[in-house]
């Protein structure tokens, strides 16, 4: 009876604790339905999903159903947050657009002031090129040394192989082995020498980097060495502008004037004409006063001047101290220490200002020197020199002194047939 009874409370208790189980079976093994699932969602079961306006995020609730196997009511499922990347539109670059620079210029140029940190110490740059020439002579040296001693090394070579007795022979192969000794020091001088010399095309390098160019001579130390035309900007100037460059002669000279037969270019201008410029820096050309003051107020310069003669003949004219004045002065011209082989004409114009047919300058009171001998120049009463004056042919001119005159080739009845300009720093 007592087995009985705890039978029934098992019985009891099994089916409370399975709804599933069914009391009418028999005892021993109690079988078990399967649950009933729904075969569709409800619309309250659809999720639904809350916009807010962030709209970086949204949150999504998850749908609400019951366990069939509890009979409690769950807990509301955490709200999950998933952040959602926005696709913003990138900002557009802003670019300029670049602009065409020509030879010799870079874009946006400021004026470097004279002794700046970028522009640097030109007389210490124009210091450091004259020892890279000493630096050269130097090598030039040793080379020379070198190949002495190469000579007489090979010539007690010879009378070594000549000589008969012991003692000479010794004599002879002591004294080449010291030569062999001071071959090989005059090597190591030269090695040395050469370390020197790299050591100031660094220094070159230092002092002009950044520094914009501000004559020919610039250019030829950062290494140009073809002649043409390239923008430079001196001191003073709002702007660069063109010049034409010559290499020769040692490199860095700047044109100031040029001229040509058949140039086509009219030198007979006003003041306001001959202070701007004027012509084509590539053929016959005025590069200006201005210009001209402005390149010359940066350092000292030495003047050029080449002409030639309708027989074929050139000449050359060398002063080694070239300078103008300002505005004031009318650009009164200054020049010294001649040397060439044209002859020293143009001294004779020393300390005059310039003259052009619209502002009469000159020491002349009957006239305008410049209206009579068409050519704005440094008159004085009137000249012994006028490279500005006008083409006449290679025939002599019935007017005294009219012409492209350099009076110590051409006296007064002849003219030159080409001229030219060029100044660059003293160094």
């Amino acid at each position: 009876m007592r087995l009985l009874v705890d039978c029934f409370l098992v019985l009891l208790a099994c089916n409370q604790a399975n709804p599933y189980f069914v009391a009418g079976e028999t005892f021993g093994f109690s079988s078990m339905q399967e649950p009933s699932w729904s075969s569709s969602f409800s619309e309250n079961d659809i999720p639904e999903v809350e916009r807010h306006d962030d709209p970086v995020v949204q949150t999504v609730s998850t749908p609400k159903f019951t366990s069939p196997y509890t009979t409690t009511t769950p807990s509301p499922p955490p709200v999950i947050t998933k952040p959602v990347p926005t696709t913003r539109r990138p900002k557009r670059p802003t670019t300029r657009r670049n602009r065409p620079v020509s030879r010799g210029v870079e874009e946006d140029r400021t004026p470097v002031g004279e002794g700046s940190p970028e522009g640097g110490d030109r007389s210490q740059v124009l210091s450091t090129i004259l020892a890279f020439k000493n630096i050269v002579r130097s090598i030039q040296s040793e080379m020379n040394e070198v190949r002495t001693s190469c000579d007489v090394c090979s010539e007690d070579r010879n009378n070594y192989n000549t000589v008969d007795t012991c003692a000479s022979s010794k004599e002879a192969d002591a004294k080449i082995k010291q030569q062999l000794r001071d071959l090989k020091s005059s090597v190591r001088n030269i090695d040395a020498t050469l370390v020197q010399l790299q050591n100031t095309i660094n220094t070159i390098g230092v002092h002009m980097s950044g520094v914009q160019p501000r004559d020919c001579m610039d250019m030829f130390v950062r290494g140009q060495t073809a002649d043409g035309v390239f923008y430079i900007h001196p001191i003073g100037q709002d702007r660069p502008f063109l010049v034409y460059c010559d290499m020769f002669d040692g490199g860095g000279w700047t044109f100031i004037q040029k001229r040509e037969e058949g140039d086509g270019v009219d030198f007979d201008r006003g003041m306001g004409s001959y202070r701007r410029g004027f012509g084509d820096p590539n053929y016959s050309h005025w590069l200006g006063l201005d210009k001209i003051r402005s390149l010359v107020s940066q350092d000292e310069y030495e003047l050029r001047i080449e002409v030639e003669l309708y027989n074929g003949r050139t000449a050359n004219a060398h002063y080694s101290y070239f300078k103008i004045g300002d505005y004031a002065s009318n650009y009164a011209l200054e020049i010294g220490n001649y040397n060439g082989t044209a002859g020293d004409s143009l001294s004779f114009h020393n300390g005059l200002p310039f003259t052009t047919r619209d502002r009469d300058n000159d020491h002349a009171r009957q006239h305008n020197c410049a209206a009579v001998y068409k050519g704005g120049w440094w008159y004085a009463n009137c000249l012994y020199v006028n490279l500005n004056g006008p083409h006449i042919g290679q025939q002599d001119t019935e007017s005294s002194a009219l012409g492209i005159i350099w009076y110590d080739l051409t006296g007064f009845h002849s003219s030159l047939r080409a001229t030219s300009m060029a100044i660059r720093p003293t160094y």
